[in-house]
């Protein structure tokens, strides 16, 4: 079981949002809500009631909510490299590396270096 790393290679946004996660077991679709932690241009970390295993592939559908009215939604794939329990919340910690420029991986890597450039950090 690893826990959150230290040695970050990319800036962690702090953002609101949900995020549906969906992974093949055997025959099945299965899938999990959660919700989003903070943000990289390479991954996420989500919050959810129970943990996926590391390795596991999935498919993201994530909201990102950047104000009352204003929603961004984003269809990526990843892997999960790491997941570890809350003690605060009692839910868990699942860190999510993406993996492929399918979908909206590039809408999603423009939008989060548009975010770093505004708050000049890119």
């Amino acid at each position: 079981m690893n826990g959150p790393s230290e040695d970050r290679q990319n800036v962690r946004i702090i953002k609101t949002g949900a995020v549906r996660m969906v992974w093949r077991r055997a025959f099945f679709r299965r899938k999990m809500d959660g919700n989003i932690v903070d943000v990289s241009a390479r991954g996420l970390q989500v919050s959810a009631p129970s943990p996926l295993p590391e390795g596991r592939k999935v498919k993201l559908d994530v909201r990102l909510f950047s104000g009352p009215q204003e929603r961004q939604r984003y269809r990526l794939y990843g892997r999960v490299i790491r997941f570890a329990p809350d003690s605060i919340s009692g839910r868990w910690l699942i860190g999510i590396a993406l993996t492929s420029v399918r979908g909206d991986r590039r809408a999603w890597n423009s939008a989060i270096f548009a975010f770093l450039r505004s708050r000049n950090e890119f």
